[in-house]
């Protein structure tokens, strides 16, 4: 496990070091006592020691170059102590479908801030995969108010799946154009909402989700003879007469 580690010191014989695990934050220090030959590395977490390393170098006590040699020792251990403390304390990494199940159903529940926030960690550990940039983007647009953010990204999630030639785009194409056109519609884009909504019946006519959608953006569809009033009863018996056609497909 490869991470930055910024090692401060006010003196020769100790290192000092902040670093984070998930969401908390901790204290490492290092310090050579000397007299004891030892170096001892603590974790703490306010004022707690949570671990503790020691090792010791009197084998080397007589060298030449003894300072140069401690301190390289503490660099390294001081490193490795916090490597190995984040390694033990990290909470488990998570699969994308564990991430899709958890996020689909914080937003059944209800819980879309808590939807995005999963979003987002999906995307930090898997940040090219399309399908948590277009749940990000959506919930960006209902939760933060961010409408142009969020269509942007829904907008990107398309672009990069189709450009991916995954054989699985016809499948989540219809909810990619599902969120943009929500994303779009708390931006009071209407026409465009629609727009995404009848692109993503394109990939599959029979999506409940993106038909209910357009029904309530109020759309219908156009009278069977144009030149006669949606009223008419000729419209309006050659349209029930449609819809029981089309019903006995």
């Amino acid at each position: 496990m490869k991470s930055e580690i910024n090692i401060s010191s006010g003196r020769d014989d100790e290192f000092v070091s902040k670093f984070r695990v998930d969401d908390e934050t901790y204290q490492c220090g290092t310090e050579n006592l000397s007299g004891k030959c030892s170096i001892v590395t603590r974790i703490y977490k306010k004022g707690e020691i949570l671990s503790t390393v020691t090792s010791h170098y009197a084998d080397i006590a007589k060298s030449r170059d003894l300072k140069e040699k401690v301190r390289a020792m503490m660099e390294k251990q001081h490193k490795s102590a916090i490597e190995g403390f984040k390694r033990k304390h990290a909470a488990p990494k998570k699969t994308t479908a564990q991430y899709a199940d958890e996020i689909r159903y914080s937003i059944k529940s209800g819980d879309l801030e808590a939807a995005l926030g999963l979003s987002r960690k999906a995307l930090t550990q898997f940040p090219s995969d399309p399908y948590f940039l277009s749940y990000c983007g959506y919930l960006v647009s209902v939760v933060e108010k961010k409408h142009r953010e969020g269509s942007t990204m829904c907008e990107e999630a398309i672009t990069t799946l189709k450009r991916s030639g995954s054989t699985d785009s016809y499948f989540f194409l219809p909810l990619f154009y599902l969120n943009l056109g929500r994303a779009y519609l708390k931006g009071d884009r209407k026409q465009s909402a629609l727009q995404a909504f009848q692109q993503g019946l394109k990939y599959d006519r029979t999506d409940r989700a993106l038909i209910i959608e357009i029904k309530r953006l109020g759309v219908r569809k156009k009278p069977v003879v144009p030149f006669l009033e949606r009223g008419h009863p000729v419209n309006i018996y050659l349209g029930r007469m449609r819809h029981k056609l089309k019903a006995g497909k």
